[in-house]
């Protein structure tokens, strides 16, 4: 229902610095439903990132999602910030994190869990961090038939 150009200039008018846009395709070359967007530099990245979403006015649709594009075999980052030998099937969509973790450091990274108050005997349960840190996971890739 949108042509890259499309993309690209309606990402160009929001956040600027437009690289490259594309829509993605099935084996077939028909359109399924997802684009991607290369931006110039990090300021116009963060911005469609932690939009989340883009609310356009048009005929078939209103609502764009923005998510970073998740890269292949990228090293988890560790919990000292020295890398590991496991792949990140993890990363971390804060802007103040945007890394990559196994799920054995991104359980251990301190940012990604549940923290408690206690106040006059009572337990409350704080806002979760992992809400602010929330995780995009990776699915390993299988090869097409």
């Amino acid at each position: 229902m949108m042509t890259a150009y499309a993309l690209a200039r309606i990402c160009q008018e929001l956040f600027g610095d437009v690289e490259y846009a594309a829509i993605n395709t099935d084996r077939n070359k028909y359109p399924i439903s997802c684009g991607r967007v290369v931006f110039m530099n990090i300021h116009s990245y963060y911005a469609p990132v932690t939009a989340n979403y883009l609310m356009i006015e048009c005929d078939k649709f209103c609502k764009i999602q923005t998510d970073p594009y998740l890269s292949d075999s990228v090293p988890c980052v560790g919990t000292n910030g020295q890398q590991y030998p496991n792949m990140g099937q993890f990363f971390c969509c804060s802007v103040k994190c945007m890394k990559y973790y196994c799920v054995t450091c991104w359980d251990l990274n301190p940012n990604h869990a549940i923290t408690q108050i206690n106040t006059n005997n009572k337990t409350i349960e704080c806002e979760l961090l992992a809400l602010i840190h929330k995780p995009l996971i990776r699915n390993a890739r299988t090869p097409e038939v």
